[in-house]
């Protein structure tokens, strides 16, 4: 399975929409339509980061302060929302604002709400990006991370 199938099952399923759902008070139908719709796009604008080697550097390097064996759900119930917000900014970078507001748009939920999913799934989907990285190669040179991001469907 591919990477990116891998994390829309891990955030669609009912436990991770669930511990979403009482994290940001969004119901699940409208988690599941976020997730849907924004991971592409987070998934993108990492692929875009990492096509230079300072950002594979750096995308690399955050990786190591995400490393765990916890489960999605396990890390969504104890999420750290600030490094969530830190995490969204360096993805999107100066579009954060306008990637939030579009993804707000298309699943009727206002900015802050997107925020807050985002926020929450974050910190799991470096997680999941440093395990599959680690099953992979593991190249410390950013590569192996282009390499992984690029087999994203678009």
């Amino acid at each position: 399975m591919d990477f990116f199938k891998k994390l829309m099952e891990l955030f669609t399923n009912s436990d991770s929409e669930r511990a979403l759902s009482e994290n940001t008070g969004i119901s699940t139908d409208s988690i599941g339509k976020v997730i849907n719709y924004a991971l592409p796009k987070l998934i993108d604008a990492m692929k875009n980061n990492a096509s230079s080697s300072e950002g594979a550097q750096s995308l690399y390097n955050a990786l190591g302060d995400h490393v765990t064996d916890r489960s999605v759900e396990e890390q969504l119930q104890t999420v750290d929302t600030e490094d969530g917000e830190k995490i969204i900014g360096h993805i999107f970078g100066e579009n954060t604002d306008s990637e939030i507001s579009t993804i707000a748009e298309e699943t009727d939920l206002s900015s802050g709400q997107i925020s807050d999913v985002l926020s929450n799934v974050a910190p799991s989907i470096l997680s999941q990006l440093s395990s599959s990285l680690s099953n992979s190669d593991g190249s410390g040179d950013g590569s192996g991370l282009l390499g992984l991001l690029s087999a994203f469907k678009e």
